[in-house]
């Protein structure tokens, strides 16, 4: 055997048992990039493929995409009733890409409800042809990056249309959808039930009886709203009228701290012909409102709370003739469930990334 022949076979045998760790530096890598890019190396080879498809990897995803929080943008149509894509928007305000609905294209006036680790929760009004009583909604969840989507199955008879609400639990990696609905048949003393559907079961069981209905979270001018950063960080923010001597209206933002709330920035809104507020989304250090004025146009404001400034998003032209509403949002890959061995595993893989 030549030394060339001797050198490479060494090379060979040495690598070996390094193997494992190379397989963890691609993994981190993979693990790292935008979800569009992970989707398309699936493509590029069968190994990377293999890593991508193994039950842990969402999760480990998942954990990186956290700390490159994103908002999501979904334009209403002012004219029609079809909602055709989403807008994904960067940290500095510049719309990255348009994210496609194909499985949106015939369905009317789809609700969207909201986003959690890259999950989005819409309904839209289902009509029960033979019982014309009875009104529902359709649920679906579905993930705008891998198209991933799923229609819940059918809840309890409701006389009134329910109410949908959707949660997600970080241990399990499942979601949950709640549904407040009433099969009461006296118009003047409707009594609500709540009931539940958990993507590890898969079907609807109630769980209180009596329940208040939550009424539909329309945003007024100078009334409390709240908003939620990750999963434990609760703001509640208030908009005043000005005064005399200063006719601006303001903005106070206060954080839930050991069971008391404390001023967490107040600042001046340079605003005077505010319609409503079409939409209002959080993340960690900053508030984002898409404002209506007077005239119907929209005006772009986010609310930096270590400074109390302002920063105005030139998004007026990117979103004319649309009724944008706003959600903070985290890319990933999951699906509609999860597991908790899964979760457990991509949280040790991270771990051992970090420390490596």
């Amino acid at each position: 055997m030549s030394d060339n022949g001797i050198d490479h076979a060494r090379l060979r045998c040495d690598c070996v048992c390094r193997i494992g760790y190379f397989e963890e530096i691609v993994i981190n890598i993979l693990a790292r990039l935008p979800v569009k890019d992970v989707v398309t190396c699936k493509c590029v080879a069968k190994h990377w493929l293999r890593i991508i498809s193994e039950p842990h990897f969402p999760a480990l995803q998942l954990s990186w995409s956290e700390k490159k929080p994103k908002y999501i943008i979904c334009p209403y149509p002012e004219y029609t009733d079809i909602v055709t894509h989403l807008s994904l928007m960067e940290e500095n305000g510049i719309i990255s890409r348009t994210i496609p609905l194909p499985a949106f294209d015939h369905i009317c006036s789809p609700k969207m409800v909201c986003f959690l680790n890259g999950l989005i929760c819409s309904v839209d009004e289902y009509e029960d042809e033979d019982e014309d009583y009875l009104i529902d909604v359709n649920i679906r969840v579905f993930n705008p990056n891998t198209q991933d989507i799923v229609l819940l199955p059918r809840g309890s008879p409701s006389n009134v249309t329910p109410s949908v609400g959707l949660a997600f639990d970080p241990k399990t990696y499942d979601f949950k959808a709640f549904r407040f609905f009433s099969d009461s048949s006296e118009e003047d003393d409707v009594k609500y039930k709540c009931e539940v559907y958990t993507s590890s079961s898969a079907e609807w069981r109630i769980i209180s009886e009596g329940v208040e209905h939550p009424e539909d979270n329309i945003f007024n001018s100078f009334s409390p709203n709240y908003v939620k950063c990750r999963w434990k960080n609760v703001l509640v923010y208030f908009f005043k009228p000005g005064q005399h001597e200063d006719p601006n209206p303001y903005v106070e933002v206060y954080k839930l701290k050991d069971d008391g709330w404390c001023l967490r920035a107040k600042a001046e809104l340079d605003l005077m012909d505010i319609h409503s507020f079409n939409s209002v989304a959080a993340r960690d250090n900053e508030i984002f409102f898409i404002i209506r004025l007077e005239d119907e146009s929209f005006c772009y404001l986010i609310f930096d709370l270590s400074d109390g400034t302002w920063v105005t998003l030139n998004l007026v032209e990117t979103f004319e003739e649309y009724s944008p509403v706003a959600f903070p949002f985290v890319e990933s890959l999951l699906k509609y469930c999860g597991s908790l061995s899964t979760v457990e595993f991509g949280m040790q893989m991270e771990e051992k990334m970090v420390l490596s």
